[in-house]
């Protein structure tokens, strides 16, 4: 009996014990603060809605109704989320998502250099919904089964009225080889329009965007005139011309899903303070870097052809560019200390990384952070195919995560490009497109892994095409992609110390 009680009271306390230890844990779980790479799973419910926004569309009977298409011409609609296809006009309230669906003719562009790639794609097309004050850049994705059918989510936030334009610059993969191929795009706009009306709830506030989430950046671009109608106590917008500004031609990026935090180029480099950065560059990170060191007054706006292309410029001002043992430094009155060595990146394909971290890092102080610009070179390359990018970007992770085992890591994505041919370069929509997908997919998995990612800007500018044949953002859009590396850079990893 005293033995029965003895068991009865040992199995009351283990079972006490475990409650009590479950409890803990769970609470110290719950409590814990996501890092950075656990949060790309925490999703809002417009954004759930938005990734769903095709799935109840049928797009047999969309592209087999000869009302609808007629088999041979270029023809895109915007489709309500559960199919239905209204015509001129589909009505929706601001937040709600819908499904674009585009129709290619199915003769395919026939071409004595054929080459073809499985990562992505015959077909380049750009796509945009436009308003009178919004740009906003549509993903497509080709169908599994109609390979001359393309459809992508489209998610609408702000109230207006909209309709999709649509540049196919090339088909049968001739944007592997642009320069092999004469230029001729196929623009057209959609068969319908979405009107978008004012919701009946208030606007939830939005997170800070997490930088190592390769999805947080999508987003679009708003009229600042607009932008101040629509939120008008927030912090951008409200600058003149003499002012520091994150706008493009009076455009402001906006994220979709997240919260852009306006940053100055002060507040910028106080991230930096007490810090040694090992930044991997190339002439787009020059650009960049310029504009921070010099308080962004490194190229005059009336004159100066470093506008678009500054290739030319005497490196007088800025010896750092050629000599990494000397360090950047900032204008002395933000008044940190921080050191910036640059180091020449150059293509990713064809390099030992492990021996060149090795060479380039023992010559230098030991890093706290590291910016890498990944793919621009490559890309321009004319002997770079997109399979050996992607091979070689396993062996250079692997080679950079041994060469930087706990820095946080700053992936600048490449520059996205459309609009023209530049001669004796790789670079196209098509081609830019596939090597930053490539970079993300390889690298977004990896600890302390954060993205600068420029390419999530898309197509922003068309006035440098000409410039140079280096794909160089607008002065404007400099300080755009600065404002992106301050995120990357000052976003507060809530795990770690």
């Amino acid at each position: 009996m005293l033995a029965a009680r003895g068991s009865l009271t040992r199995a009351l306390a283990l079972i006490s014990i475990t409650l009590i230890l479950s409890i803990y844990f769970l609470s110290k779980r719950s409590t814990t603060p996501p890092s950075l790479n656990q949060s790309n799973s925490l999703l809002s419910s417009d954004e759930i809605s938005f990734r769903s926004a095709c799935d109840g569309v049928n797009f047999d009977s969309i592209r087999d109704d000869r009302a609808v298409w007629d088999g041979a011409s270029y023809k895109s609609f915007i489709v309500a989320r559960d199919g239905s296809l209204t015509l001129p006009e589909l009505d929706i309230s601001a937040g709600d998502s819908v499904c674009v669906v585009v129709l290619l003719p199915l003769t395919p562009a026939l071409t004595p250099h054929f080459v073809s790639s499985n990562l992505s794609p015959p077909d380049s097309i750009l796509t945009y919904a436009i308003s009178t004050t919004i740009r906003y850049p549509i993903e497509l994705k080709q169908h599994y089964r109609a390979n001359n059918l393309y459809y992508g989510s489209a998610y609408f936030p702000h109230p207006d009225i909209y309709h999709l334009k649509h540049t196919v610059e090339h088909r049968s993969h001739f944007w592997l080889q642009p320069s092999r191929h004469p230029y001729k795009p196929i623009n057209f706009e959609s068969s319908n329009r979405v009107h978008v009306t004012a919701p009946d709830f208030n606007v939830t506030k939005l997170p800070t965007c997490n930088p190592a989430n390769p999805e947080s950046l999508n987003g679009r671009w708003i009229k600042k005139t607009k932008y101040q109608t629509l939120y008008p106590f927030d912090f951008y917008g409200m600058f003149d011309e003499i002012q520091e500004d994150h706008a493009l031609h009076d455009y402001l990026f906006v994220p979709d899903w997240c919260r852009l935090e306006y940053t100055s180029i002060g507040q910028g480099t106080r991230c930096l303070d007490k810090k040694t950065v090992h930044v991997w560059g190339d002439g787009h990170v020059r650009r960049n870097l310029k504009s921070i060191a010099t308080a962004d007054r490194w190229c005059d706006a009336e004159k100066g052809e470093c506008i678009c292309n500054d290739d030319g410029e005497a490196f007088d001002t800025f010896n750092w560019m050629q000599d990494p043992l000397v360090p950047v430094h900032f204008n002395s009155s933000w008044q940190v200390d921080t050191q910036l060595h640059i180091l020449q990146a150059g293509t990713i394909t064809g390099s030992d990384w492990t021996t060149r971290f090795a060479e380039s890092t023992e010559k230098l102080p030991q890093a706290d952070l590291v910016i890498f610009s990944l793919g621009n070179l490559d890309i321009a390359s004319l002997h770079v195919e997109p399979q050996a990018f992607k091979d070689a970007l396993i062996p250079f992770a692997k080679a950079l995560k041994e060469a930087y085992p706990t820095q946080r890591i700053v992936i600048r994505t490449p520059r996205q490009f459309a609009g023209a041919v530049l001669q004796g370069t790789g670079w196209s929509a098509g081609r830019s497109q596939l090597f930053a997908e490539l970079i993300k997919d390889e690298l977004q998995d990896l600890p302390n892994i954060v993205f600068w990612d420029v390419a999530k800007l898309g197509v922003a500018d068309y006035t440098c095409l000409q410039a140079s044949n280096n794909n160089y953002a607008h002065r404007q859009l400099v300080s755009v992609e600065n404002l992106l590396l301050w995120n990357a850079v000052c976003y507060k990893d809530t795990t770690t110390s």
